[in-house]
């Protein structure tokens, strides 16, 4: 795959990354922290791509490893308003309970049913047994069920 190529596969995904990467961080500047990073080590490292068919798959499993070190290597600080605002989610409450969601939950869920992948590839991705998948994402659903009907109740 020639650099001309890679620039083409990753602006087809672009948007994709940067949805994956706001469920796992939360904020903007993490994100744009962590989609920079995998796009430069997955330039880097272009030749352990084993099949081209693969390659956005590929992609997103090193951008959840990089959220992962981002989160690993946070320190607390006080929050700072985003400088670029990030899209209105449809649903701001939903969006606000999935996020309130351990990432082993929430992240099935975006990969499913925001980002279309089905259980399989979502399994690929997360490197993990298709039923452990099923079984997060209707856990997850649950939850969120849970909290937003906590959430009307009040």
């Amino acid at each position: 795959m020639d650099k001309h190529e890679f620039s083409m596969r990753v602006i087809a995904c672009e948007n994709r990354l940067y949805r994956i990467s706001t469920a796992i961080l939360g904020n903007t500047f993490d994100r744009d922290d962590a989609v920079q990073e995998t796009l430069l080590k997955a330039w880097a490292n272009l030749s352990t791509l084993r099949e081209e068919k693969h390659f956005e798959t590929w992609l997103i499993r090193i951008l959840i490893n990089e959220c992962r070190t981002v989160i690993r290597k946070r320190r607390p600080f006080l929050p700072l308003p985003d400088v670029i605002a990030a899209p209105e989610p449809p649903d701001p409450r939903l969006f606000e309970a999935l996020l309130t969601l351990d990432v082993k939950y929430r992240l099935p869920i975006v990969l499913h049913h925001v980002e279309d992948y089905t259980i399989h590839e979502t399994a690929r991705i997360l490197q993990l047994p298709s039923g452990t998948v099923k079984w997060r994402i209707e856990y997850g659903k649950k939850l969120l069920r849970e909290l937003l009907r906590r959430e009307e109740e009040r």
